[in-house]
């Protein structure tokens, strides 16, 4: 019963904190996020794959679940922070938004705030605690990364540091996270109570408060990415495992950081530093490896397909080669075209998938035949890409590109 207790009671509070002054605000930045994507999703593919609501609601709902969970983990681990710092580190995230989209992560404002009261004594913000709220919230973005992180990647050409244009998917996400979290508090608490078991909680207040209160908060988690080396599945899972190790690691020095204050000054400049250090390491895994979407000597190389599209009907996927149309070899769009041209009513591919294997499909299109595959090919010379070097975030410079399709 105890596990209801504590469910029933977070659900309570939980429900609140979507009246949370800050709440309006994240659901703007997810807007106008979503709307930038669309934007961009027209520019590239000649029309969005979905209207702006439908991934604000989407993005919305799957925050709700993660931070439901989030504050599950939470209040079981017996996670808590002071009221001075919840005040104090949205503005400071909103601040540093002005300078970098990517400076909205509370790992930044959450690492200024603790090292400045590590140093000077104010704000006397609760460090362990910070800590640990950085690291459930990038525990939660880890998991939402696996759930749908590699849904609707943007393809587009990019030129890697040997000068090669390529293929390569860009990802962007966005999410609102609403928590119940536990504040500690020398007040006497009225309310609904719930017995903890003896070790709860880990991390121990820095007043030796008895008494915690949940209450409502908003974050917001943002994740942003380029597969190049790697299909976008297998990419968004290596990095949410790279999050992941820096949630725990942040979450082992939360604790040690409530008992040893040696370990409040790692964790405060572990929050920014690691974090900045797992982004640069991914970004020079895609830099140095191999490129997989690279046009090939024969045949015509399928960088995406569209949705509801003649070459996803067929099972057409990113990274096959098509060798071969109705028979005939096909080299260049333009031979490709001029298959189409005459609408057959019947299409067989020959080719190969991305990992090498002999693959065909086929599809009947009766009664009008078809006249264009719906697929993004690989072009084999491009004069518009992509320069990445030394940008974190292609998209920035993707409006200066043409439509791939």
């Amino acid at each position: 019963m105890l596990f209801l207790d504590t469910v029933n009671l977070i659900f309570k509070v939980f429900i609140k904190s979507i009246f949370n002054i800050y709440f309006p605000l994240v659901i703007f930045i997810l807007y106008f996020q979503s709307k930038r994507y669309a934007e961009l999703e027209e520019r590239v593919l000649g029309a969005p794959r979905a209207s702006i609501w439908h991934r604000v609601i989407n993005s919305g709902l799957y925050g709700l679940v993660a931070g439901f969970i989030g504050s599950i983990v939470a209040l079981w681990i017996g996670v808590s922070i002071d009221e001075i710092s919840i005040m104090l580190i949205w503005p400071l995230a909103l601040i540093l938004l002005l300078f970098d989209p990517r400076f909205v992560c509370f790992s930044y404002a959450g690492g200024i705030i603790a090292m400045i009261s590590l140093l000077f004594g104010w704000p006397e913000a609760y460090v362990p605690g910070i800590i640990a709220l950085v690291g459930i919230l990038h525990l939660m973005e880890s998991m939402l990364m696996l759930m749908e992180g590699d849904h609707d990647p943007l393809p587009m050409l990019v030129q890697n540091n040997r000068h090669e244009v390529i293929g390569a998917f860009a990802i962007q996400k966005f999410w609102p996270l609403p928590l119940a979290f536990l504040i500690y508090t020398d007040m006497i608490v009225v309310g609904q109570a719930v017995d903890m078991p003896s070790w709860w909680p880990l991390l121990k207040s820095a007043s030796g408060a008895a008494s915690f209160m949940l209450i409502p908060m908003i974050a917001a988690l943002g994740y942003s990415d380029i597969a190049i080396t790697q299909p976008v599945k297998d990419r968004v899972h290596a990095s949410a495992f790279r999050l992941g190790l820096y949630s725990l690691t942040l979450l082992v020095l939360s604790y040690a950081a409530s008992r040893y204050k040696v370990f409040a000054y790692i964790g405060a400049i572990a929050m920014p530093v690691l974090h900045e250090l797992v982004i640069k390491y991914g970004v020079w895994v895609q830099q140095k490896g191999e490129p997989i979407f690279v046009a090939p000597r024969r045949g015509l190389m399928v960088l995406d397909v569209l949705p509801l599209s003649p070459a996803e009907t067929m099972g057409l996927k990113a990274g096959d080669t098509i060798l071969s149309v109705n028979g005939r070899d096909v080299n260049s769009e333009d031979m490709l075209n001029e298959i189409l041209r005459d609408y057959p009513h019947f299409m067989w591919v020959d080719g190969v998938d991305i990992k090498g294997h002999t693959k065909s499909c086929e599809h009947r299109f009766y009664p009008d035949g078809i006249s264009n595959l719906g697929a993004i090919i690989m072009p084999k010379r491009s004069a518009v890409f992509i320069n990445m070097h030394d940008d974190n975030d292609p998209l920035r410079n993707i409006m200066n590109s043409s439509r791939l399709s």
